[in-house]
């Protein structure tokens, strides 16, 4: 009868009402669902922003070193393919918390450091 504005849902099994409850919310209002820190975010985006174009860059270059085309072929891989892996790798690295990361870009840029110059 009152102008309450609570919803209610009805248990299961005894028919009583309890009030409706959502997801849990950070103290600025968004759902927590990443489960990272508080303050990841800019964290995660530096990594993401820095480190991913050279990483790109590095990863065009092997392909356009070892795959077994022309040298015109391995010319346009080497200059058009950095933009495309900047991409993915930005997204991919942006699903991840600040601390993982930093790891994964840091281990694959070494990585691929390791094999452009050993392939040299």
């Amino acid at each position: 009868m009152g102008g309450g504005s609570a919803e209610f849902t009805s248990a299961e099994g005894g028919g009583a009402c309890r009030p409706h409850q959502e997801g849990a919310r950070t103290p600025s209002g968004q759902s927590d669902r990443r489960s990272g820190l508080p303050g990841s975010l800019p964290l995660t985006l530096a990594a993401a922003l820095i480190s991913t174009p050279p990483l790109a860059l590095y990863t065009a270059l092997l392909l356009a070193r070892w795959l077994p085309v022309s040298e015109e072929a391995r010319a346009a891989l080497g200059l058009l393919l950095p933009l495309p892996l900047y991409v993915v790798f930005a997204c991919v690295v942006m699903r991840l918390r600040a601390g993982p990361a930093w790891a994964t870009c840091v281990l694959l840029g070494l990585a691929v450091a390791v094999a452009v110059a050993a392939g040299g």
